[in-house]
């Protein structure tokens, strides 16, 4: 009797024990896969509990220099022409010019080579979906001409305008260059972007400012050569003034600094899209920095957040018009 009660007993405790190990390696093992989160299958379905892990991730994505997944293809091609007029936004009766186009004039030229709608494409190349920089290549001067705007179609009603027009320094041998350089988030309107480029199908045409100043798009490439850097002492090309660090201000006669449009935002009915009616917005302003003359930013600045680009033999570093990317 005690032999058979001393057997229940162990019976019973390596029964316990048993269920015990089961429920411990349950546990564990649970435990473990539900925390095996990768970014590319972040679930909606997160519990308070999550809450600390998932913030962790986020802001360890968020300092990760994104830009090498992101930003992993670059248009490359050049503006030409022998006339522009980059008109500046405050001007009225005097049209005064940029010696740079600004960010919503480049986005007018993509979207007239993609044969996009009239106010259609302001949130497709907007400043989250597509990323622009430029190089000035080419020496410029300014000079103001009178023109004739005539009121009405057909009629001989006109009033005059004295327009600041831009042109080569050696008019007769040279052009306006501006090299440009594009990314879009969209990889499938970049795809045709290249090729409407690379075919010189350029859709709507391009206009250096102005409809009278017919400009023309040379491919230069597409490179996958991009290294991101975090701080650097020199560039080439244009950049956000939020991108410069403000202890070392440039000090230097031949580098401009102009507020520019950014982004405009579509504020009217969808029919009426693609009509003579302006229903766009600015959205927003930035001020851009870049040089007078084709060579690099130097000195004791620093510019944070460029990429440094190969391609075609050429080494560049270069911001964009965009302060993130």
């Amino acid at each position: 009797s005690v032999r058979a009660q001393a057997g229940e007993v162990s019976f019973l405790f390596l029964f316990f024990h048993f269920i015990f190990i089961l429920f411990v390696l349950f546990f564990f093992f649970k435990q473990k896969t539900a925390y095996e989160i990768y970014q590319c299958d972040w679930s909606s379905d997160v519990c308070s509990s999550d809450l600390k892990g998932l913030i962790l991730m986020k802001v360890i994505l968020k300092n990760y220099p994104s830009s090498n997944k992101m930003i992993d293809r670059l248009l490359i091609f050049d503006l030409t022409g022998k006339f522009a007029c980059w008109k500046k936004f405050y001007s009225n009766s005097s049209s005064f010019t940029y010696e740079i186009p600004t960010r919503t004039q480049l986005m007018g030229i993509l979207a007239s080579i993609l044969e996009m709608p009239k106010d259609s494409y302001y949130e497709k190349l907007s400043s989250e979906n597509c990323k622009i920089s430029l190089i000035l290549k080419s020496s410029l001067k300014k000079k103001f001409h009178c023109l004739n705007y005539f009121m009405e179609p057909n009629k001989r009603k006109y009033t005059q305008v004295r327009l600041e027009v831009l042109s080569p320094v050696n008019f007769l041998d040279e052009e306006i260059i501006y090299r440009v350089y594009v990314y879009l988030k969209d990889e499938k309107l970049l795809d045709t972007l290249i090729n409407k480029i690379k075919d010189k199908s350029l859709g709507y045409g391009v206009s250096l400012g102005q409809q009278q100043f017919k400009g023309d798009i040379k491919f230069v490439g597409v490179t996958r050569e991009i290294k991101v850097l975090e701080n650097c002492d020199n560039i080439n090309s244009i950049c956000n003034l939020k991108n410069i660090e403000e202890e070392n201000p440039i000090q230097n006669a031949k580098i401009i600094t102009e507020k520019m449009p950014m982004d405009f935002i579509f504020n009217g009915n969808p029919e009426e899209l693609n009509t003579n009616i302006l229903n766009r917005e600015l959205l927003k302003m930035s001020e851009i920095v870049y040089s007078r003359y084709p060579n690099k930013f130097k000195g004791h600045t620093i510019f944070k957040r460029a990429l440094e680009i190969n391609y075609n033999h050429c080494k560049e570093r270069i911001c964009f018009y965009e302060d993130e990317f």
